[in-house]
């Protein structure tokens, strides 16, 4: 029997069902995003809530000041920054001075992270 979503006729789902295996699977899919997008979404509460605590902001797409950017465009903001191992030297590359500010605002927010996964 195949089980392909195409193929989900009434017939299909009856013979699928006896299988206990199999319905698992979606379900367990299913809490594994919804995980993923809670702790995506903690993460940018987190970051937001930092950035205004602190006062500061990032510049988004359009050059603008924001103190609310999504997670997905910082990420992308240090997808340039690389490290760079010459002869046991090593040096960072691309490090803008904004990239760096945004670094130092970051520490904070990642040190509030660590402090609750050691003590939480």
């Amino acid at each position: 029997m195949v089980c392909d979503s195409a193929l989900y006729s009434q017939e299909n789902i009856q013979l699928i069902s006896n299988l206990k295996w199999i319905t698992r699977v979606p379900m367990t899919l299913l809490f594994i995003m919804s995980l993923c997008l809670l702790v995506y979404n903690l993460g940018q509460r987190e970051l937001r809530n930092t950035l205004k605590r602190t006062n500061n902001g990032v510049r988004n797409q359009l050059g603008k000041l924001t103190n609310t950017p999504t997670l997905r465009w910082i990420f992308q903001c240090f997808q340039g920054v690389h490290l760079l191992t010459i002869e046991r030297s090593q040096k960072v590359v691309n490090l803008t001075e904004e990239r760096s500010e945004s670094l130092r605002i970051f520490t904070l927010f990642l040190s509030k992270i660590l402090s609750v996964m050691r003590f939480g």
